[in-house]
């Protein structure tokens, strides 16, 4: 991430620029984030500063605006400065991490990766008392446990058992009653259709 100063706009080299100062402060600003990029360590080669920013028709006092010129202006003001090929901007060590350290925080961050993570529970490599009453590990030579008995029903299940049972017994009582009931209006039935003998007798006589 790049660090600026949050007073970066009121530079007192910046403002010193006069009708300059707009420029100058955007192509130092791009200038420190393709440093910060390519970690260069603040060396720009002069021929990438074009890429750095377009100023494509403008003109600042009836001088045309390019990105060469507003470099020449950053190298009067002292905020950059000349070094062979290269331009170097002021301070920038003091104020970014050097390339050397975002190698080294990069390459820890991957060493870091690689590693296994320790905030695993330490269950999950031992064996586990509540799902192995016997704390026999499934892969091991020792036989597994035998099952478990099954729990008891709960008050509920027996309540709606014995609920049945007893409205299965109602239920045969009933049949029971009816069946006798059925049977006493057969006999009764026949009574009725047995012929009255003692009523016929005396007209047999005469």
């Amino acid at each position: 991430m790049l660090d600026v100063d949050d007073l970066y706009p009121e530079h007192p080299k910046l403002l010193g620029l006069g009708t300059w100062c707009e420029v100058a402060g955007w192509l130092n600003l791009a200038g420190l984030a393709w440093c910060k990029r390519y970690l260069t360590d603040g060396r720009i080669p002069r021929a990438a500063v074009w890429r750095l920013a377009s100023f494509r028709g403008m003109a600042i006092d009836g001088e045309p605006v390019t990105p060469e010129a507003v470099a020449g202006r950053l190298v009067d003001a002292g905020l950059w400065r000349e070094l062979g090929v290269f331009y170097v901007i002021h301070d920038y060590l003091e104020y970014q991490e050097s390339r050397e350290t975002v190698l080294q925080r990069r390459a820890a961050d991957r060493d870091r990766k690689r590693k296994p993570s320790n905030t695993h529970d330490s269950r999950a490599f031992q064996p586990d008392s509540d799902r192995n009453p016997a704390g026999v590990r499934p892969d091991s030579d020792s036989p597994l446990p035998p099952p478990l008995p099954l729990p008891d029903p709960s008050p509920s299940v027996q309540a709606s058992s014995l609920d049945l049972g007893v409205r299965a017994r109602a239920r045969a009582r009933s049949s029971l009653d009816a069946s006798d009931a059925g049977r006493a209006r057969e006999r009764a039935d026949s009574r009725r259709a047995e012929p009255r003998t003692r009523n016929a007798l005396p007209a047999l006589v005469r």
